[in-house]
């Protein structure tokens, strides 16, 4: 971190960024350990693998459900206590399923850190409020990193954790790290006071109003089309590497989440891009790189060069056009940034959920090519869209009118 993102008297630190980043990472790491410890926990619980792939439903829709209800507050309560009481929410939940004797406590637990780690999406809005205009799309991609980071380390340590320790001790070790930087939050955060005054009520009736709004509606179906593909791939591919055709251990397939350290990257490259006005461009590439990537992941059914190279691929592109799409949805009403990512990853997640529950059904009765073909069809249906519907070019700078 360089002092050149600290400019104009605006209230972001080097050292906030940092513990914001790190605080949105760990609001999501929860909803991720199931899946390189889905075998595990499918054979302490006896799950069948469609049974065990709906845990990661479970999360997911919690998430999707508090993107909506909960995410919006953020536009009205004071931000510091908002974030602090979420993340308590959150760490309540982990502690849950890593202490659950039974697969509905499990549910449980896990329906209340999904829908409580939307925390995250309230950083990546907050870090762009606190920060001078010439530098937000970095510090967004920063704080965006931080979560994909959580992502990663979810995917990548849980395997090796819950082999060392037993699948439920993930769940305790970052259950420890989250109360630290709880405390942490506390202690830096300044105190902001939002400028909207409406009810709860008015305040989610203006969030369905916006999707009333044209630009606004093509960007969340974008976003629909996007996250489908993190859930495709990551749902089913424990799948595959512990079956017959790579055989590998626990601890080897967290490794695999390393191969999504390209998406940290690609965050911070095109929040870069995104200051130097290049937005359109990462949309319109992101596109057909998906498309790429599936190729590469059908191929890697029995290839682990193409396997790595798939994942990368496919991570690079989704968080380009992430972050592209968020940059251009926060300048769209400055007032109601909360509001409209509410709206936003609500359809996110919307097709995460979709694409999750028929990746495991698919893989069950498929396999590895059914599900890769599920992946290549929505990497069309997302390149179609965006030819047919978006043009980012006219969307970036456009203002929007927001009745609350």
């Amino acid at each position: 971190m360089t002092s050149d993102l600290i400019r104009n008297g605006y209230p972001m630190t080097s050292q906030l960024v940092f513990l914001m980043a790190m605080a949105a990472g760990l609001s999501i790491i929860g909803n991720y350990y199931v899946q390189p410890l889905m075998q595990a926990v499918a054979d302490v619980f006896g799950l069948s693998k469609a049974q065990a792939g709906a845990l990661v439903t479970v999360s997911q829709t919690g998430y999707t459900l508090g993107l909506f209800f909960l995410v919006p507050l953020a536009d009205i309560l004071e931000s510091r206590k908002t974030v602090t009481v979420l993340m308590l929410m959150t760490l309540s939940g982990v502690l849950l399923m890593g202490g659950a004797p039974s697969v509905g406590v499990f549910v449980v637990g896990s329906a209340l850190a999904g829908t409580c780690s939307v925390t995250a999406q309230i950083f990546v809005a907050l870090s762009v409020a606190l920060s001078a205009p010439e530098v937000r799309g970095r510090i967004m991609g920063i704080v965006f990193s931080g979560l994909l980071t959580g992502m990663i380390i979810a995917r990548t340590v849980a395997g090796g954790i819950g082999q060392l320790g037993g699948w439920r001790m993930p769940y305790f070790v970052s259950g420890i790290v989250m109360a630290v930087v709880i405390f942490l939050l506390w202690k830096q955060l300044p105190v902001r006071f939002p400028q909207a005054r409406a009810s709860y009520g008015a305040l989610l009736l203006s969030t369905i109003r916006l999707f009333r709004h044209r630009s606004f509606l093509r960007l969340a179906g974008m976003g629909f089309f996007i996250f489908g593909h993190f859930s495709i791939l990551w749902t089913s591919l424990t799948f595959l590497l512990v079956g017959p055709a790579y055989g590998y251990a626990e601890s080897v397939v967290g490794l695999f989440g390393l191969a999504g350290a390209a998406g940290i990257w690609a965050a911070r490259f095109a929040g870069r891009m995104v200051d130097r006005g290049w937005t359109a461009r990462l949309i319109q590439c992101g596109g057909v790189l998906l498309c790429i990537a599936w190729m590469l992941l059908l191929l890697g059914g029995n290839s682990l060069f193409c396997l790595l190279a798939g994942i990368v691929a496919l991570d690079f592109a989704m968080q380009g056009i992430q972050i592209a799409n968020q940059s251009i949805l926060f300048m769209m009403a400055p007032e109601a940034r909360n509001r409209l990512n509410s709206g936003y990853m609500t359809a996110y997640f919307s097709g995460g959920v979709l694409m999750s529950l028929l990746s495991a059904l698919s893989f069950e009765k498929y396999g590895w090519d059914g599900v890769c073909m599920i992946g290549l069809f929505w990497g069309f249906a997302a390149v179609g869209f965006t030819l047919l519907f978006m043009k980012p070019e006219k969307l970036c700078g456009e203002r929007m009118h927001i009745d609350v």
